[in-house]
């Protein structure tokens, strides 16, 4: 049986119809820019396949373009979304909880490329409402609250068990895999899309964020049943959002 040593609190996940998988796609991080542009955001509310939709991050009109799996195999138009709105109800709404997977980097660019959600984002996170499974396998894995701490924010991926793809592999090894081990070199080439709507991208660039998204709701729900989620708190927010600042060459 495993067992937490830290005193951490945890969340237990309500019904999954409440709970948002989050994970945007972007331009490359790099060094100096832990927030790159924003190309989709992808959600996952509830346990269908049509419950997957992947909203455009596109700078002139974001969230103009939608695309949702409506219980087929390939992405389809989906009437467009209002991105900024979207968000914002997402993270002002008491009833809903959002879990991602290093969520503090979704946040971070979320928080870069919409600036008026900053007060919204950081109330759900005060609430308890923001969920990370990162920093939950952490948890599991025994690590103290610096450990713990740190799974939340940006590394070189040093410790592979953390890793979604690991994770997944625990707690959720019958996933279909949505055919991602073949198409891994989308994880790099997203800034390739950004003038794409979600519904004309190549099939193996939407499995690819498909699967991130199933495969984090399914590790959330394993998670839930062991421990119960790590939320994110402000200060591992604030380290985050520090750190974007302070690598910046520039800002918006």
């Amino acid at each position: 049986m495993l067992t937490v040593m830290t005193t951490r609190p945890r969340t237990p996940l309500p019904d999954l119809n409440w709970v948002t998988i989050l994970d945007l796609e972007t331009f490359l991080i790099t060094d100096t820019d832990l927030a790159p542009q924003l190309v989709a955001v992808g959600l996952l509310t509830g346990t269908e396949r049509a419950d997957l939709r992947v909203i455009s991050g596109r700078a002139h009109a974001p969230g103009r373009h939608c695309a949702a799996y409506q219980g087929k195999d390939e992405f389809e138009q989906d009437p467009a979304e209002n991105l900024l709105e979207l968000l914002k109800h997402l993270f002002s709404d008491p009833a809903q909880v959002v879990v991602g997977h290093r969520i503090c980097f979704d946040l971070g660019v979320v928080l870069r490329w919409f600036p008026a959600l900053t007060e919204t984002v950081f109330a759900a996170v005060h609430a308890g409402r923001v969920l990370d499974t990162r920093m939950t396998m952490a948890a599991i894995m025994n690590m103290d609250e610096d450990g713990i701490q740190a799974a939340g924010l940006h590394d070189d991926g040093g410790v592979k068990a953390l890793h979604l793809s690991a994770c997944i592999r625990k707690f959720a090894p019958t996933l279909d895999t949505g055919g991602k081990s073949h198409v891994g070199s989308w994880s790099t080439r997203f800034a390739d899309l950004y003038y794409s709507p979600p519904w004309a991208w190549p099939v193996p660039a939407q499995q690819y964020l498909a699967h991130d998204l199933l495969g984090t709701q399914a590790v959330a729900a394993a998670q839930s049943k062991i421990t119960g989620l790590v939320p994110v708190e402000i200060r591992t927010l604030d380290r985050h959002l520090t750190e974007v600042a302070r690598r910046a060459r520039t800002l918006p």
